[in-house]
């Protein structure tokens, strides 16, 4: 008998040590922050380079992800609901490439800070089974979409082969293999999405 009610009583405190996984709170982007993604995921953006080749662009991805970020404490977990990336990515039969469009969450799951969403650029593309990317650094959203002339990386007007485009950001790429082909720079406005691309190997790819 006395087996029995420990028995019963280990399980008790067992099961009332456990806990429910909890939400604390949901993270959403805000109207703002969407805004530096131009893109609707319709589109179909073509280039063309100096030499008349032609760079057409397919919408193959365009969507929120969220996912649930944990944070626990003495065994317990709850968590936050958090939309960590908007995520928009155009695919093109031209060397296999794909052209994204991220605006990605910061938000800091330890302290349940939220700091400004940050804006990057990358075009992959694929060689002998291999694939190489070009990334931007990854520009704080607020500070993008304040940005004036003052900026190093913004400029009012911007004259790609003799095509001009208004409040554009100049945002320079890098790469893990500098021997590849890669984007040096990007062009990009918040009206016409990416409107440049300069390659590294001379080519400068223009919004058609």
């Amino acid at each position: 008998m006395k087996k029995e009610v420990l028995f019963l009583l280990a399980v008790a405190i067992f099961f009332g040590s456990c806990c429910s996984n909890d939400l604390i709170d949901t993270i959403t982007f805000t109207p703002e922050e969407l805004t530096a993604n131009a893109y609707e995921g319709i589109e179909q953006p073509e280039f063309v380079n100096d030499s008349g080749d032609v760079m057409s662009f397919q919408p193959s991805v365009h969507e929120i992800i969220t996912d649930d970020l944990y944070e626990c404490d003495g065994g317990c977990c709850d968590y936050y609901n958090v939309e960590i990336l908007y995520h928009t990515v155009f695919v093109s039969s031209y060397l296999n490439s794909s052209l994204h469009v991220d605006v990605a969450s910061r938000f800091d799951r330890f302290t349940g800070n939220t700091h400004p969403a940050a804006f990057y650029l990358y075009w992959q593309y694929e060689e002998d089974g291999s694939k190489y990317s070009s990334v931007t650094s990854e520009l704080p959203v607020d500070e993008m979409l304040a940005a004036t002339s003052n900026n190093s990386y913004f400029k009012n007007s911007v004259d790609l082969r003799g095509k001009m485009f208004y409040d554009v950001y100049v945002l320079e790429a890098e790469t893990g293999n500098i021997n590849q082909l890669h984007v040096k720079k990007f062009y990009y406005t918040v009206k016409d999405g990416v409107v440049g691309m300069s390659m590294s190997d001379g080519q400068l790819w223009v919004l058609n």
